[in-house]
């Protein structure tokens, strides 16, 4: 299938290089309206969108430009949040053609414990990457409803429902990058007193918190001590998009 986004008449696709011939009912999905009658298989003119159009002979395509995409800049503004970290090879779901990082919302929430103390939830992922699937095996593993894991997948903020617990590591990003930790200063506007809870597991008695203070040390903490809750989540845009060319 080959996607047309404009409206195009025959003499701009002449004005194009590349001519390809395509099989007889090869489909066309239109965000625009096509005023040649050749391309259709009756005489009218087509002006529905996405309606599918069927090519009977030789057509010129418009040709299609790359256009590099930009890397958000650390603390911007992007997708319900805070840009925290952008992707680097070797961190887990790095993919050379896309941009990827993790997203840190722009408030805390309301204090809670890790919850289920006592009891093992696996949860043992530290590294960049592995904070969602160690939320997804605490809110497995641990029926309290209101356990930070919870909370923070819950959250819907700017319309995303794929917030979750940041790991040990992805929780240290976010005290360097746009913390008290940064250059940029606190911009993520983390509270000084208190910890912040990640979604890694030490035992199960206790997990892994931060404080946003001093040099940001962390811990590993009883799990029944109410802590801060900062929810982030991953964003992914293509390196590479293409446009229509003219």
């Amino acid at each position: 299938s080959y996607f047309i986004t404009s409206s195009v008449t025959s003499a701009s696709y002449a004005a194009t290089a590349t001519t390809a011939s395509y099989a007889l009912s090869a489909s066309y999905f239109l965000t625009g309206s096509v005023t040649s009658a050749s391309y259709a298989a009756t005489a009218s003119s087509i002006t529905t969108l996405n309606q599918n159009v069927y090519i009977s002979g030789s057509v010129v395509l418009n040709t299609m430009t790359p256009v590099s995409s930009s890397v958000p800049a650390t603390g911007s503004t992007l997708q319900g949040g805070l840009v925290a970290y952008i992707l680097q090879p070797g961190d887990a779901g790095y993919d050379a053609n896309y941009i990827k990082g993790i997203i840190a919302s722009t408030t805390d929430l309301s204090d809670a414990h890790w919850g289920c103390q006592g009891t093992w939830t696996y949860a043992s992922g530290s590294a960049v990457g592995t904070g969602y699937n160690n939320t997804m095996a605490i809110i497995n593993a641990c029926a309290d409803s209101n356990c930070a894991a919870r909370i923070a997948h819950n959250y819907t903020g700017s319309g995303y429902s794929d917030w979750y617990l940041p790991s040990k590591d992805e929780l240290r990003l976010l005290y360097l990058s746009i913390g008290p930790g940064s250059g940029l200063g606190n911009v993520g506007n983390f509270s000084l007193f208190g910890g912040y809870w990640s979604s890694t597991e030490s035992d199960s008695y206790g997990a892994w918190d931060e404080g946003f203070y001093s040099t940001g040390p962390q811990d590993f903490v009883l799990k029944d001590t109410n802590n801060h809750i900062r929810p982030v989540r991953t964003f992914s845009i293509a390196q590479v998009v293409y446009n229509p060319g003219t």
